[in-house]
């Protein structure tokens, strides 16, 4: 039986990875219930706008508001799939709103986090605006996949001979939660992860191999493409001018370096404007502003730079913690330990990556490749995390909605790629201390070895590597969806009846006659303190659907009838609306009453 190459197998590891993450994005996406996904609802009517009438919509003449700020590239693709689905008017444009939404926002937890009601008009097999929905979501899942290839491309071509490390950097961005949450939703921000991924990686051909037309014709084409995608990639034509201009310094003096750059840059600008210019006319006849963003501050507000610096830096935990895994608008977070966890791995990765690029391994490119070594390139993936971290930064010092992680999502590419190199350099920097230590010599045999097995041997760290990062990314990613998004959304599932606590038998009506049975109750605890919080289980029993939504409301007394905490709510902690009850339901739930810490004690409630 023939032994695969390297190579090949490199490309097996690939497709494994790439097929995960369809597999968890996709459960992502089915998970996620529709238009909980941050802005989702306002980037699902630009789609619906474009499908219906065929025109792009204008700021500030909608009878709904939508993203439609935003270049149309994402948008024209969805509504490019999904013309064919019947106007559905109204259900389009909104939604039932869980009043609710947001309680206790910050905690981890299930209590309140949609922010819409949701109903079987949602459910499969899905029509009209659910389907148009659920297809453009998935449009969003090959940019995402479109991301990670792109991601392993970048350090394929850096490290031609340490392929595993792309397989590395691909999975660190393909399982990250957030990645795969939005990856499953409808937004532009992970098309314009793929968009950044394509120019990061053309600028890293052009600086290894050469100022090549080929290369300079795809970076015009990639810049064209990510200008119409969102506005914040318009300063990867920084990054991109850059590498020109490298690469012009490098094949000649003088004159000829003076024409290579002009001519590349006659190339490359000139398709980027033939691609893109329309929607920059476009925007300065609407709104006198080429980038249309003066519209956008008059609608959706601004901050003032010089008075928000330091709310801005304030807000980089929450744009760290949202880069990761902060579900929803925010209101579904991980553990706080995790993300203190992530930073210290990327940190030990980023010290690492500044050691392998101040003193970088020795390659055997040969005196006449060509190629520019890895130790250039790496600086240049450090330049496009840093730019993007500026560019974020901006962003949150004159927007109130800026803290977001996946406003970063272009520069995710770069960052992984570095990671990942700063981890195998400290693992071969620790293998090479342990190596100079005294230890027994073992005899060696005395046949030589093939090349290619040599190769394989010296590739050893960075293959394990590449598995322990897909396995933990993994693991993370599957962990956040069954332990943190799925609940959060969970309808209270069935539960045995037998050996009730506290049994009652308590029928509520509303006008159409019995609703619901009150089976029975506990309390998780006998007294609390102030600022503590009691945890009331009730168990109930639906008899039918109500023709509106009730509210269940807790209130604790004291012992003269004056009310020291409420809580109100929809059953299901917000997600089982009355509306929506399935007969003979039998479901148990906690609502949480927190006391103040005001409160007077001691007393009787």
């Amino acid at each position: 039986m023939k032994e695969q190459s390297p190579t090949h197998r490199i490309k097996w590891a690939l497709a494994l990875i790439l097929g995960a993450f369809v597999i968890l994005a996709s459960s992502y996406s089915l998970i996620n219930p529709l238009h909980e996904a941050s802005d989702e609802l306002r980037h699902f009517r630009f789609v619906r706008v474009l499908a219906d009438t065929g025109t792009l919509p204008v700021q500030g003449e909608e009878t709904k508001r939508s993203q439609s700020h935003h270049p149309p590239i994402y948008y024209a693709l969805g509504a490019a799939l999904t013309f064919w689905i019947p106007d559905q008017g109204e259900p389009y444009l909104s939604r039932p709103e869980n009043p609710y939404w947001g309680y206790r926002f910050w905690e981890v937890g299930t209590d309140n986090k949609n922010m819409y009601l949701h109903g079987p008009d949602e459910a499969f097999p899905w029509r009209g605006a659910a389907l148009a929905a659920r297809i453009t979501r998935f449009v969003n899942i090959a940019f995402g996949a479109t991301t990670v290839v792109l991601t392993a491309a970048i350090m394929f071509t850096i490290f031609p001979r340490r392929r595993a490390l792309g397989c590395a950097a691909a999975g660190l961005v393909a399982f990250n939660p957030m990645f795969l949450y939005l990856s499953g939703a409808i937004n532009n921000d992970v098309a314009a992860a793929a968009a950044g991924a394509a120019i990061t990686w053309t600028c890293v051909l052009i600086l290894r191999r050469g100022l090549i037309n080929r290369y300079v014709v795809a970076l015009g084409i990639a810049c064209g493409l990510a200008l119409l995608t969102k506005l914040n990639l318009a300063f990867f034509l920084i990054i991109a001018e850059l590498a020109l201009l490298y690469s012009s310094i490098r094949s000649g003096s003088g004159r000829r370096a003076f024409r290579s750059f002009v001519v590349a840059n006659m190339i490359f600008l000139g398709l980027a404007a033939i691609i893109s210019g329309w929607w920059f006319i476009r925007n300065q006849v609407e709104y006198g502003d080429p980038t249309g963003f003066v519209a956008v501050t008059e609608l959706w507000g601004v901050r003032t730079p010089a008075e928000s610096f330091g709310l801005a830096w304030s807000e980089i935990p929450s744009a760290w913690s949202s880069l990761w895994g902060r579900f929803g608008y925010g209101q579904i977070p991980l553990p706080g330990w995790v993300y203190r966890a992530l930073a210290w791995l990327m940190a030990a990765g980023g010290v690492g990556a500044i050691i392998g690029i101040t003193k970088p391994e020795k390659e055997r490119l040969g005196t006449d490749s060509g190629l520019q070594p890895s130790s250039l390139i790496l600086r240049f993936l450090l330049l496009v995390v840093l730019l993007y971290f500026v560019v974020l930064f901006a962003y949150m010092l004159i927007s109130p909605a800026g803290s977001m992680g996946r406003f970063f999502f272009p520069g995710l590419p770069a960052f992984a790629g570095l990671i990942c190199y700063g981890w195998a350099t400290l693992i071969r920097f620790v293998a090479s201390v342990f190596a100079r230590w005294p230890h027994p010599r073992v005899p060696r045999p005395a046949a030589r070895r093939r090349k290619n097995n040599l190769e394989v041997t010296a590739a050893m760290p960075d293959v394990a590597l590449a598995l322990a990062t897909n396995v933990g990314m993994l693991a993370f990613g599957l962990w956040a969806l069954v332990g943190f998004l799925a609940p959060a959304y969970a309808i209270p599932s069935q539960v045995s009846i037998d050996d009730l606590p506290n049994q009652s038998d308590i029928t509520f009506s509303d006008p159409d006659g019995p609703l619901v049975r009150l089976l029975g109750y506990r309390y998780d605890a006998e007294s609390i303190r102030p600022g503590e919080s009691l945890g009331i289980t009730l168990y109930w029993k639906t008899i039918r659907p109500a023709s509106s939504n009730f509210v269940i409301f807790s209130h604790l007394l004291d012992d003269e009838g004056i009310m020291v905490a409420q809580r109100d709510t929809y059953p299901g902690l917000g997600n089982y609306p009355t509306l929506f009850w399935r007969p003979g339901h039998t479901f148990a739930e906690t609502y949480r009453l927190h006391l103040p810490e005001t409160a007077y004690a001691p007393v009787t409630v």
